[in-house]
C-alpha cells in the first residue's frame, strides 16, 4: 500500500470516528429524560427550553448565544405568539422550561401553577420602566428546577443583561 492510501484511509477514519461520536453526543442530550433535580455536583446536559415574551424576542438572541459559548448550555428559544392566546395551550411545563416576558403578559400564562417561582429582572434602571414592561423569569423553584435552568436565571437576572433587556424600554 502506498503511503497516499495510507493517509486517505486514515483521513477516511478519522472524519468517520468524529462523525460517530458527534451523532452519538447529540442523541444522548436529546434522548434524556425529565428526572428532576440531579445530585449536587452533577452537571445537567439537558436543553434549557426558553420561552420568550414578544416584547422581549429582539434583545435576547444575543445574550442567549453569549451564554451558550460560555457556559455549554444549549437553549432552546421559543417565541411566544402577539397576543398571547390563552386557548393555544402551552408546551409541557416541567423542569428545564423557563418564561422570559414582561409583567404586563404575565396573567396570560394561566396554566402556569402558582407553585412556581418568579424572578423579576431588576437593575437600577427599572424604576424608569413602567410596572407592566418589567421583565420576569418565571421557572421552577430553584430546589426542584434544573440546574441549567437556574444558571440562566442568574446570567438573565445580571446587571449588565438587564440592562441590555431593558434597553429598548428605557424612555
Amino acid at each position: 500500500m502506498t503511503r497516499r492510501k495510507e493517509n486517505i484511509l486514515i483521513l477516511i477514519g478519522t472524519l468517520t470516528l468524529v462523525l460517530l461520536l458527534t451523532l452519538w453526543r447529540t442523541s444522548k442530550l436529546t434522548m434524556q429524560e425529565d428526572t428532576g433535580p440531579l445530585p449536587e455536583g452533577q452537571r445537567s446536559m439537558k436543553p434549557v427550553d426558553l420561552y420568550v415574551g414578544p416584547d422581549v424576542k429582539h434583545s435576547i438572541d444575543r445574550l442567549v448565544t453569549a451564554f451558550e459559548l460560555a457556559h455549554g448550555v444549549q437553549i432552546k428559544k421559543t417565541s411566544l405568539s402577539t397576543p398571547l392566546d390563552p386557548k393555544i395551550p402551552l408546551p409541557e411545563l416541567n423542569s428545564s422550561v423557563l418564561f422570559l416576558m414582561s409583567i404586563g403578559q404575565k396573567p396570560l400564562l394561566n396554566q402556569i401553577e402558582s407553585s412556581w417561582t418568579e424572578t423579576v429582572v431588576l437593575t437600577n434602571l427599572a424604576t424608569a420602566v413602567e410596572q407592566k414592561e418589567q421583565l420576569v423569569l418565571i421557572h421552577f423553584p430553584e430546589n426542584q428546577a434544573d440546574p441549567n435552568v437556574i444558571e440562566v436565571v442568574k446570567y438573565l437576572s445580571a446587571t449588565n443583561q438587564a440592562y441590555y433587556l431593558y434597553s429598548g424600554k428605557i424612555e
